[in-house]
């Protein structure tokens, strides 16, 4: 679907919920694209993912209450409140930080204080980045490790357990005041209810290529200060592997992915 083919989709019945729900209409400050059309890996059997950001009422901010997201299955839609989106941004949460550095064209809808918080977008870039962006990548690149066929060495095994520990330390203090420190060793053992239907559907190529994904969004922001969702550059090399083209015949990542 291009841009203009999309457009008319969320302009069609199937969304009216953004139209009509009370906490979305006028309140909305930002419509764009999500998943492989917003990262510009998107193939023709794609599906269309809608994020966006909504104001809340007086009456929420006033009593201190908030709905967080508005979520809408059968068209994929998730819309987050203005209160939540600001207090994930500031942890640097990657679903919603790739939210402002989508393409001009990628916004479906923008009203002025959309565009001013596009504007200020540098505010919410900062180290963080490093625990949230790369505890999540660390735990899924070691799950397709211990997937496939090949075994790394002990030592090499225990680097990436460490740094996921490293990274849960801080990710999980602000959540809990205690937890089990060697769930996060157990679950190094676990391929996980994504991960296994990736493999069951033979996708496990798309789940290796947003993964790599994941962290060229984290360099830029640590190198260049900007949040680059669609990654033009890199779009061959991301679709190769999305494709197939680093799996060998038992369909596992070849030495070359990793």
């Amino acid at each position: 679907m291009n841009i203009e083919q999309i457009k008319a989709a969320v302009a069609d019945t199937p969304y009216d919920f953004l139209r009509e729900d009370p906490r979305l209409g006028k309140n909305i400050i930002l419509l764009t694209l999500g998943g492989s059309h917003a990262y510009g890996m998107e193939k023709e059997d794609s599906d269309l993912d809608i994020r966006g950001i909504t104001l809340n009422s007086k009456q929420e901010i006033l009593l201190g209450k908030d709905f967080q997201t508005i979520t809408d299955l059968p068209t994929d839609t998730a819309t987050y409140s203005f209160n939540k989106i600001i207090e994930l941004l500031t942890k640097a949460n990657p679903n919603t930080v790739e939210q402002l550095g989508c393409r001009p064209e990628q916004y479906l809808y923008l009203s002025e204080i959309g565009k001013e918080l596009l504007a200020n977008r540098k505010m919410f870039l900062s180290k963080l980045c490093i625990h949230s962006f790369g505890n999540y990548g660390q735990a899924q690149l070691r799950r397709l490790e211990n997937k496939s066929a090949r075994l790394t060495s002990q030592a090499e095994y225990e680097r990436h357990i460490l740094n996921s520990i490293e990274n849960a330390f801080f990710t999980f203090r602000e959540h809990y005041l205690t937890y089990p420190e060697e769930s996060i060793v157990s679950s190094y053992n676990k391929i996980g209810k994504r991960n296994k239907t990736a493999m069951t559907h033979n996708k496990l190529g798309k789940h290796m290529a947003h993964t790599l994904r994941l962290y060229m969004m984290c360099i830029d922001i640590l190198e260049k200060e900007e949040i680059i969702t669609c990654r033009t550059e890199e779009h061959d090399l991301l679709m190769k592997i999305r494709n197939g083209e680093f799996l060998n015949e038992n369909r596992q990542p070849i030495p070359e992915f990793y």
